[in-house]
């Protein structure tokens, strides 16, 4: 202190009172005791503005400076805490800093809290002399005569006064570390806060601050309430009441602070105070005004540098002028980035439309960001959109149209380039001569450029559709439909439907106004293609019918071929089986002709797909096995993912499960690595589907709701109403017959908005199937019908013959043996004619059900030996253990034993090693029932308890339900009263209430309850025999009768009655199975 204060540094003599002053204030620590120092210069310590009332939200960050100011009551700190909050003009970090000060300055602070301006963004910034001035001047209220005149002086007298006190500096608007290292106090009571629009590297701490978050649904986020809070005072429901106007206001204020408070203020002037939040939205979403409107001369005046955000941008601008960054040109790279279409960029861009070195660009981009202009994201630069509009203002106007020509350029040669990799032929083609030139091995290349070619397109891809529109708006026709073209295969891969749709038709507008033929046809292609992935398939039809006019007169057999095929895909999801393969054979017929290969394949694919749907399933696995082939030989990972998936689809459907899991993961891989969402989202759901019939029903609901978001994140409404009726089905065969109802109805009505008659026929076939479980026969008839009126409309007959045996299933059950015959032998009669060899075995084993029910024996065991038959040449797996199922329970109502536990022990082992859960517990349950009807007890419990085990573990409830029912049966059969009471009493929380079976097992304990003594019963089992029933009945009731228990014979009356409605809903479970 006394080096700063020798006579050379010492003012006037009319200021030594204070000096003195000074100097008999310092201890023996050398520090000041300010309690001995005249008391105006203490009440000076209390500079910091104001707090302003409207302030709102930042609540994480106010937290986190809290944290970090909180580090002053550490015991042992030797230093001050140093805290920094930088960030861009107007993100209100001075506000901020303001408020927290305000929080702390009683408790952390009470000494004082000082507050100085840097004047960082001003042309001239504060030297630290003068910075050191002010401080002492109006933060300690030392009149200017009573400072030392040179810094050092000036340093000693400041730390000398903060020394040992717990005092605050803000030093808001810092321009670099020189400014502030002088006016760090000694010690490690007090702190330090800057603000700065650049980072500097300073100690401490440092928040990033960025624009305020906007909130979702009802909830107002950061940059809404601070629009409510100021609107309020003049109409306190305007934001609230419009809170998604609002939130379109704060997004085109670009969540900027001062850019909100600016329209908010507005909002509340004439004449905007009587306008709608719409239109004073309107107002700002035109680019080339929105600065102009972000002004407010009454707020500028009351509080200045508040009221303009082009004003505060200017002083960012102007920053970039210094001495240090003049040889990088800052402010004409900063213009030209400007200028760019699109949201963000990348090095190269800017290098190219800078004409510099990516070295000297990255340079000067580095700077923009440092000065808070310009943010970078990994390896991508990005304005901010209010900072994007006022460089585009700086623009000249020929420098406007050398950035746009260059960007415009750039962006379509390398689309052309990057292109090429997604054709598996360029892409082998091209890794040889990179090869050749890199001396990197051809393989790893043609591996590797798929993906760089994809990441490439997808850093772009919020610049397309702006790149498009500029390309439109030039009129330059052949460039647009080049670049939409180019575009096509990247949207296919990663699944960007709105984007495809968006700028091919802006690209078919262009070509059309130009007459640009076949550019249009090309464009009318990729269009029916994106339509077709929406589901949105009249549209996609009358986009082809033009495309395939255009191509014919103009004599291109290519985009004719490609026509003709994507044509055919639309009419098999129709269903119109016909058409589909007739178009499909003409194109490949083109295709051969052409020397088209790889596309030769895809078709080949194609017609897999049609022989899969019609059930020739050998054929449509030999086109598979044909299509992978020369996929792979071409190097097509993407086509031989969807070879792959539709190769699953058939062993699925034979239920060879390993099989179709191996080939669903062999694609799903194959997606992911391409990052192929919609390829993702569909094999989900496909190993959703064998996971169901595997009886793992955690896995295929996660499967299904993971398959489920990718598909709501894609937008594709079509591939929603899918995966909805899958997750449907779980719940189905889970019993949880309400949520799949809910799930159900979500589907039938998306399948409805789109007009996809075939989706609303297999949805009403679904709901049916829960009404049939339910009971609820007449609800599931009509949902059949109505399914079967619609297939029958859109000519799907094998669709028709499918629901005609869902038809057959509800007569059955409700005895109507006539009835079920007729639609089962409609059904028969369509799929032999149909060549559907599976839909064949099927309704077989359902005719042989009939005649089982029927004691047709020996009609029922032909039926059901020719599906067996049919099932094996197939090799349908799961089919054959469904009818060695129903064969044992032909053999049991017969009274042969050992052929039925012959049937029952195939169908066990069949279904364990498919790993079909569901099935197994079935098999054990009707062994159960037919060791019971041995009197073989231990093992018919052993088997029930099994079953019931696999039951409990897959989650089955209602099934979970019928066993424990059977064991009530089983147990009563053994006297043993209590335990099948505690069964059946918990069947009840196991089952639906709605269920038959609950309300019949309700019957059950009421009848026993009211009984003292009961006859015993049978335990249930499927397709119990008939014979000794009616005669054990009458012997029953004779003696009764003879004894005078009429209410005994009444009670068994009863449980008889149960037992036949039970038999009956077993039978419907099983159905299901089949």
């Amino acid at each position: 202190m006394t080096d700063n204060l020798d006579p050379q540094n010492t003012p006037s003599d009319r200021n030594l009172n204070f000096y003195n002053a000074v100097i008999g204030a310092i201890g023996d620590d050398n520090t000041v005791n300010f309690n001995m120092l005249p008391r105006d210069r203490v009440e000076a310590l209390a500079s910091l503005p104001s707090d302003i009332e409207d302030f709102v939200g930042r609540e994480a960050q106010q937290e986190t400076l809290i944290r970090w100011l909180n580090q002053v009551k550490a015991s042992k700190r030797t230093a001050p805490v140093m805290v920094s909050i930088f960030g861009m003009a107007g993100v209100g970090k001075s506000r901020l800093a303001v408020r927290v000060l305000h929080r702390l300055k009683e408790d952390l602070f009470p000494d004082g809290q000082v507050y100085l301006n840097l004047q960082g963004t001003d042309r001239e910034p504060m030297s630290e002399s003068h910075a050191l001035l002010e401080v002492l001047r109006d933060g300690f209220g030392l009149e200017e005569k009573e400072i030392p005149p040179k810094q050092e002086g000036r340093e000693g007298l400041y730390r000398s006064l903060m020394a040992n006190k717990r005092v605050v500096v803000m030093l808001d608007n810092a321009f670099n570390e020189a400014q502030v290292t002088p006016l760090r106090p000694p010690g490690g009571t007090s702190a330090v806060v800057i603000t700065s629009r650049e980072r500097l590297e300073l100690d401490g701490e440092s928040l990033h601050l960025k624009p305020m978050e906007v909130g979702t649904g009802l909830e107002l986020g950061e940059s809404e309430a601070l629009l409510h809070e100021i609107v309020r005072r003049v109409s306190p429901r305007r934001v609230r009441d419009d809170l998604e106007t609002a939130r379109q206001i704060v997004e085109l204020c670009g969540r900027l602070p001062l850019a909100i408070r600016i329209a908010a203020a507005t909002l509340k002037m004439p004449p905007w105070e009587r306008e709608t939040l719409a239109a004073y939205r309107d107002e700002l979403a035109n680019e080339a005004t929105r600065l102009a409107k972000l002004e407010n001369e009454r707020v500028e005046k009351a509080h200045p540098g508040q009221g303009r955000v082009r004003a505060s941008f200017n002083l960012s601008y102007i920053a970039l002028q210094t001495e240090l960054q003049r040889q990088t040109e800052l402010q004409r790279l900063f213009r030209y980035m400007g200028g760019l279409p699109g949201q963000d960029f990348g090095l190269a861009l800017a290098a190219t439309v800078a004409e510099g070195q990516e070295k000297e660009t990255e340079t000067g981009l580095n700077c923009l960001v440092e000065a808070q202009v310009l943010e970078r994201w990994d390896s991508r630069y990005q304005f901010h959109n209010l900072m994007r509009l006022f460089a585009r203002e700086k623009l000249e106007p020929t420098e406007q149209e050398t950035v746009l020509e260059r960007a415009l350029n750039w962006y379509c040669e390398n689309a052309i380039f990057w292109v090429n990799p997604f054709n598996p032929l360029r892409c082998r083609e091209g890794a040889q001569a990179l090869a050749a030139e890199f001396s990197i091995p051809a393989a790893e290349l043609e591996q590797a450029l798929p993906k760089i070619a994809l990441n490439f397109f997808e850093a772009e891809r919020g610049n397309w559709v702006a790149v498009m529109e500029e390309l439109a708006r030039q009129e330059r026709s052949d460039k647009a439909v080049s670049l939409a073209t180019n575009l096509a295969s990247f949207y296919s891969i990663r699944s960007h439907w709105d984007d495809w749709v968006t700028t091919h038709k802006t690209a078919k507008a262009c070509a059309e106004k130009a007459g640009n033929q076949p550019g249009l046809g090309t464009i009318l292609v990729n269009l029916g293609v994106a339509y077709f992935n929406q589901g949105r398939w009249n549209e996609a039809i009358s986009i082809y019918e033009q495309s395939l006019q255009i191509s014919g007169e103009i004599g291109d057999q290519y985009s004719v071929a490609n026509t003709l095929g994507n044509l055919g895909n639309v009419y098999l999801e129709q269903g119109r089986w016909d058409e589909a393969i007739s178009a499909h054979e003409q194109s490949l017929q083109l295709k051969y002709e052409s020397e088209d290969y790889l596309g030769a394949a895809t078709t080949i694919m194609n017609l897999g797909n049609a022989y899969f749907q019609q059930g020739r399933w050998e054929d449509a696995v030999l086109a598979y096995k044909q299509s992978l082939q020369i996929k792979h030989e071409w190097g097509d990972r993407y086509g031989m993912s969807e070879v792959l998936s539709n190769l699953g689809n058939v062993y699925f459907n034979q239920g060879i499960w390993n099989e179709a899991i191996a080939a669903y993961e062999q694609a799903l891989h194959i997606f992911q690595e391409l990052g192929n969402r919609y390829g993702i989202s569909n094999n989900l759901g496909n190993l959703g589907m064998v996971y169901c019939n595997q009886g793992s029903w955690d896995k295929a609901i996660q499967a299904h709701k993971q398959s489920l978001q990718l598909k709501y994140d894609l937008g594709d409404r079509h591939g929603i109403a899918n995966t909805l009726g899958n997750l449907g089905d779980v719940y189905l065969k889970q019993g949880r017959w309400n949520d799949a109802i809910t799930t159900y109805r979500q589907s039938l009505q998306i399948s409805q908005d789109l007009g996809d008659s075939p989706g609303v026929a297999t949805i009403l076939g679904s709901l049916g199937n829960v009404y049939f479980n339910q009971g609820r026969w007449d609800e599931a008839i009509s949902a059949f019908v109505q399914s079967l009126q619609l297939k029958g409309e859109f000519g799907d007959r094998h669709g028709v013959a499918k629901t005609l045996n869902d038809l057959g299933i509800v007569y059955f059950e409700q005895r109507q043996w006539d009835e079920a015959i007729t639609v089962y032998t409609q059904s028969l009669q369509l799929k032999r004619e149909l060549d559907d060899r599976q839909g064949v075995a099927q309704t077989l084993m359902n005719l042989g059900n009939v005649y089982c029910r029927q004691e047709r024996w020996e009609n029922a065991i032909t039926a059901l030996k020719q599906s067996l038959q049919k099932n094996r040449e197939l090799g349908n797996r799961q089919g054959e253990a469904q009818t060695f199922g129903n064969l044992g329970s032909v053999y049991l109502a017969q009274g042969r034993w050992d052929e039925a536990i012959s049937a029952y022990q195939q169908d066990l082992q069949i279904s364990r090693e498919l790993g079909d859960l569901p099935a197994v517990a079935d098999t054990l349950g009707n062994l159960g029932s037919m060791y019971a009807e041995q009197g073989r007890w231990d093992e018919a419990n052993s088997a029930y308890v099994q079953s019931l085990q696999i039951k409990r573990d897959l989650g089955n409830c209602y099934d979970e339900g019928t066993t424990l029912f059977n064991l009530g049966i089983l147990h009563l059969k053994l006297d043993q009263l209590e335990s099948a009471k505690r069964f059946w009493q918990e069947a009840l929380t196991k089952l639906p209430p709605s269920s038959p079976v609950f309300q019949n097992v309700q019957q059950l304990l009421t009848t026993v309850n009211q009984s003292t003594a009961l006859p015993i019963h049978q335990p249930q089992r499927t397709k119990l025999s008939h014979w000794l029933m009616p005669l054990g009945i009458a012997v029953f009731l004779i003696a009764c009768l003879l004894k005078g228990q009429l209410l005994l014979a009444l009670g068994g009356i009863a449980i008889v009655g149960v037992i036949q409605c039970l038999r009956k809903i077993k039978h419907a479970t099983i159905k299901q199975r089949q």
